[in-house]
């Protein structure tokens, strides 16, 4: 969500922080879906949990990804024109998965825990990350990028990973809603403030 309007911004060599946090994710993904296999079973067996991450379609396409990436394999355009269109496509088709389930009813507890959700997303993460950049004396012009990932929206991960793993969904649709309206206001103002 960040990534085009900090590039549009600043240009690419100012956004090599939000690149990193990219390829962090990249392991945060990988320990997320495995901590979501052990705490979805019943029982804990490790062998059933190894097994079942062998047939996991989200950590197969991270570890894919990053073989071709380390191998510097040249694929052929077409391959790279069929990511693309799935890249792109992916926030469009997120966003409407998102707008069917919020036609859902939901409690008033689902409601709440939306907005805490929302409120640490764009709130409380952007003024604990500013505070550690403060106390670490970084350079504010070189950590702006850095500061409006922070107080970007919660991606469609945590939707398509609740959907697979069978906990409900209405807290994060609702909170990624919220996130979206409220982070038309932060990124420009976290972009611009420093």
């Amino acid at each position: 969500f960040v990534y085009p309007i900090a590039l549009f911004e600043f240009g690419a060599k100012d956004i090599v922080p939000i690149e990193t946090i990219i390829a962090a994710d990249f392991i945060t993904v990988a320990l997320s879906v495995c901590a979501l296999d052990i705490t979805s079973q019943k029982t804990f067996n490790l062998k059933v949990v190894l097994i079942k991450q062998l047939y996991n379609p989200a950590l197969i396409g991270l570890f894919l990804g990053l073989m071709v990436q380390l191998s510097n394999l040249t694929l052929p355009q077409i391959f790279l024109r069929l990511v693309d269109f799935v890249c792109n496509a992916g926030t469009p088709v997120a966003l409407i998965a998102m707008g069917i389930l919020l036609s859902f009813s939901t409690n008033k507890t689902q409601l709440v825990l939306s907005i805490l959700i929302s409120l640490l997303k764009i709130v409380t993460f952007p003024i604990i990350l500013l505070l550690l950049l403060l106390y670490f004396n970084f350079d504010m012009s070189i950590s702006t990028t850095t500061l409006m990932v922070s107080a970007a929206p919660i991606g469609a991960m945590g939707l398509v990973f609740a959907a697979i793993y069978n906990i409900t969904t209405d807290a994060v649709v609702r909170s990624g809603v919220i996130t979206y309206i409220l982070a038309l206001i932060s990124i420009p103002l976290v972009g611009t403030i420093f």
